[in-house]
């Protein structure tokens, strides 16, 4: 059976708020939610394993790599790092 999310609980999984979760599923970096009886819901695996991607690209900061809170801040800088890289456009 199919586990799933609420976008607040996407968001308190990566430590970021429910805006962000909707900005990084528009530029890739999450998911989209899937409609479960007519509301918004991530699949739990698909967001572990987007989690464990940006995992696996991000430096390790300490030797605590399962650490939940050493793999929050690994994700957070793995995918600020690229918005850094893209490009802005001017209005």
């Amino acid at each position: 059976m199919q586990d799933w999310l609420s976008l607040k609980s996407v968001a308190a999984l990566v430590d970021v708020s429910g805006a962000t979760v909707r900005k990084w599923v528009k530029e890739g970096k999450l998911p989209k939610p899937h409609a479960v009886f007519g509301e918004r819901r991530w699949s739990t695996e698909e967001v572990r394993e987007a989690i464990r991607k940006a995992l696996d690209r991000a430096p390790l900061r300490s030797t605590k790599a399962t650490d939940p809170d050493e793999a929050t801040r690994r994700f957070r800088a793995n995918v600020q790092s690229k918005a850094k890289d893209r490009p802005t456009h001017a209005r």
